[in-house]
């Protein structure tokens, strides 16, 4: 039987997901999700998020476009009712591309890090009645690693992610502009480095002979099939993953994750049932009969956690970090703009006030007046901007697009001279 399904999502989901509240009125907040990390025993801890590598799109013309994506993924403004009035986005799930481990709602999750996109909450249309969980899964090396969706049923990036918007998130079907600028965006993503292997996904000299034994149990045939080894649905020489959909005793038909920086990606399976590799490899043990010794199980661990670590996965929240985001947004709106695609610009427009909203709170001090003065000017600016936009009128906006590209070009230097008590650390 269909399970109750709640009618409104809880003030701590959406804490989880986007962050704070205004900042006045005029600002529109909140900042991205970050976390809280010391450097030393006796150091403030540092503001950091999580990130991915990222290569630039290979038509070096695409980069603006690219930056649009970027703005679009952190948009609500392109989901339906009940996602965008709650903050939600493609952010909200793939924090800077990883996963939200701490995304939660009630009702909708088995878990943490997962939700049921099936049911009524956001797309009366979508509800199918059975409570299904899908885990949240990172972005790493997204173009390599079609075909898309847990079930593996989307073939391209473009299907799946509007899928997404329109069937999941019950938004409007995205202009094509929006759609090519999100690919372009995603497939930025690489997976992350990793010292364990070489480019064919072999292990390096640094791997450990624990790792080297596991390699062999990884390559192994399983008893009795001989066509099947984990190394043949995870080849290593393809980042780890056959493109192919299987059925490995987890309640249906699903598609070959890559291993490439599972380290950082528990839980695991398409519903999150497996909390550890361990218990991975324990699913696996059982459901093929491999009849693993316990010596084994660990060498196999050992290669899994060798080709699944992952470096460096933060990156500190600085003001010329946030402002080189702010000019990123600034080009993507730029784009739109040309592209006389309003919709989007307006979208932008939102994600760039959001942003401000994000440094406003940080300058909080009284001497900082006159910085906040500059984040609210140019949130004015937008919202002319905006209202040009939705009502086509180009011309204006053209005008208010370069008073507002001239006063930004002017904001690095002010909030720079102010960035002294900037809340860009926070003290115990």
């Amino acid at each position: 039987m269909p399970r109750p399904v709640p009618r409104a999502i809880f003030a701590a989901v959406m804490a989880l997901a986007v962050g704070g509240a205004a900042a006045a009125s005029e600002i529109v907040s909140p900042p991205p999700p970050v976390v809280w990390q010391r450097e030393s025993a006796t150091a403030a801890p540092a503001l950091t998020r999580p990130t991915l590598p990222r290569r630039p799109p290979a038509d070096p013309d695409d980069a603006a476009h690219a930056a649009l994506g970027e703005a679009l993924f952190r948009a609500p403004e392109l989901l339906g009712t009940v996602a965008r009035r709650s903050g939600l986005s493609c952010q909200a799930c793939h924090v800077e591309g990883t996963t939200n481990p701490q995304f939660f709602i009630r009702g909708l999750s088995a878990r943490p890090g997962g939700l049921d996109v099936t049911t009524r909450l956001f797309n009366r249309r979508a509800d199918d009645g059975i409570a299904n969980h899908r885990d949240i899964p990172s972005l790493a090396g997204v173009a390599a690693t079609a075909p898309y969706g847990r079930a593996g049923k989307f073939p391209t990036l473009a299907d799946f992610t509007r899928h997404a918007i329109v069937d999941e998130f019950d938004g409007e079907e995205p202009s094509p502009l929006a759609l090519e600028a999100l690919v372009l965006f995603q497939r930025q993503f690489d997976f992350p480095a990793n010292a364990n292997l070489d480019g064919a996904g072999r292990l390096s000299a640094r791997a450990s002979a624990a790792a080297r034994r596991g390699e062999a149990v990884f390559a192994r045939p399983f008893p009795g099939r001989p066509q099947l080894s984990c190394a043949a649905c995870h080849p290593p020489a393809q980042a780890f993953t056959d493109r192919r959909r299987h059925d490995v005793g987890t309640g249906g038909v699903f598609d070959t994750a890559s291993l490439l920086g599972a380290a950082a990606t528990a839980p695991y399976f398409h519903d999150g049932r497996a909390a550890t590799l361990a218990a991975t490899v324990a699913h696996f043990d059982r459901h093929y009969g491999l009849g693993l010794a316990e010596a084994e199980r660990a060498d196999l661990l050992a290669y899994l956690a060798a080709v699944g670590s992952a470096s460096a996965r933060t990156e500190p929240v600085s003001l010329a970090g946030e402002l080189a985001r702010l000019d990123r947004f600034k080009e993507g709106l730029e784009v739109a703009f040309v592209a006389r695609d309003g919709v989007v610009a307006v979208a932008v427009v939102a994600v760039l006030r959001r942003e401000l909203g994000a440094l406003y709170e940080r300058f909080p001090e009284p001497a900082h007046e006159p910085a906040r003065a500059r984040l609210i000017t140019l949130s004015r600016l937008l919202q002319e901007l905006a209202t040009a936009f939705e009502t086509e009128a180009w011309d204006p906006a053209a005008e208010r697009l370069a008073a507002y590209g001239a006063e930004a070009a002017a904001l690095g230097p002010a909030l720079d001279h102010d960035r002294s008590a900037a809340r860009f650390a926070r003290p115990d």
